[in-house]
């Protein structure tokens, strides 16, 4: 048989009923304070409030005392004072004239005033000097006139000197001279040069009594004429033309001697001496031409020792060109004198 806890306690009895609440017990102690809550936003800036009252002005101060100017002329030279001008209140400056204000101290200033020019120099030698408004007197002397227009915008000064005769003389490298009345006459002989090789006149115009150089006189009356023949390298103008011209060559090879365009002439002479060492060879050649073909012919052929060579005249890009072929192996020196005579197309 088996033994239960119920069999031994006993069964369980229904709780019996609750007893009457007892009496409250004291309050205990307060607690820690808690923490203090973050402050709320700002409230609006109330209107600002109006305006005082303006207080009253203050007294005005005493006026200054009235001071006048007194104005004068000083000269830089002696100090002496001129031209006095009292009571002045206000100064005005003329723009148009350069002026200076220097500082005198004491309360002074001084006004200075620029001048138009400084010197007046006179051969580098005499210096007139400007001060303020000087007068520049002008006086025409020997010779010199001066013209002045004082109606002209801008006003003018001229001065000239009428056709006179220039006579100089050179002494070291100045030129000094006088002047006489119409002519210009070197004082002694060879006396200078008119331009040089590097700096030459242009053009020199010349009436019909025209030049002497030495000897000749060469001048114009419808033709040209000299006293006195000219030499090589010159070309005579007209209905005809005459050149005269030297050449030299030491070649063995086709040289030319002359040449001149086409248009310009049809009908041309050449008289040619050819000489160098080996001999003379001289000839004259006349030759014509229809623009396109040349024709030539050779005559009064002169050799003292054999031909120096063959002369030709051909047309080439529409020049006419005199050439020499030089019969010349050794290149010896063959000098070519020849004078042409062209008529005019």
């Amino acid at each position: 048989m088996t033994t239960t806890l119920t069999d031994i306690l006993g069964s369980e009895m229904p709780p019996g009923p609750q007893g009457p609440q007892g009496a409250q017990g004291n309050t205990g102690p307060q607690g820690p304070q808690g923490a203090q809550g973050v402050a709320g936003p700002q409230g609006p800036q109330g209107a600002q409030g109006s305006a005082g009252p303006t207080g009253p002005s203050g007294p005005s101060g005493p006026q200054g005392p009235t001071f006048n100017l007194t104005v004068q002329e000083v000269y830089a030279s002696n100090n002496a004072v001129g031209n006095t001008v009292t009571n002045v209140s206000r100064i005005q400056f003329d723009l148009d004239s350069s002026f200076n204000a220097v500082d005198q101290t004491s309360g002074t200033v001084r006004i200075l005033t620029g001048t138009t020019f400084k010197y007046w120099e006179v051969d580098d030698v005499l210096k007139l000097t400007a001060i303020g408004l000087d007068t520049i007197n002008f006086k025409s002397g020997n010779n010199v006139v001066i013209e002045a227009n004082a109606q002209s915008i801008p006003q003018s000064i001229r001065f000239s000197v009428p056709n006179v005769d220039l006579k100089v003389a050179k002494s070291g490298d100045t030129l000094t001279g006088n002047l006489n009345t119409t002519n210009l006459v070197a004082v002694t002989d060879n006396t200078f040069s008119i331009g040089d090789s590097t700096h030459r006149y242009k053009k020199i115009h010349v009436g019909e009594s025209g030049f002497q150089i030495g000897s000749a006189n060469i001048y114009f009356d419808g033709h040209l004429h000299s006293t006195a023949p000219f030499a090589s390298n010159v070309s005579y103008i007209g209905p005809s033309v005459t050149l005269a011209n030297t050449v030299s060559t030491t070649s063995d090879s086709e040289v030319i001697i002359d040449s001149f365009p086409a248009a310009d002439y049809i009908t041309v002479k050449y008289v040619i001496q050819a000489k160098s060492v080996e001999g003379i060879h001289s000839t004259e050649l006349f030759c014509m031409h229809d623009g396109m073909t040349v024709h030539t012919t050779e005559y009064a052929v002169l050799i003292t020792n054999y031909t120096l060579g063959v002369f030709s005249v051909v047309i080439e890009s529409g020049t006419c060109k005199l050439k020499f072929f030089p019969d010349n192996p050794d290149n010896n020196l063959i000098t070519i004198r020849f004078l042409r005579q062209a008529l005019s197309s």
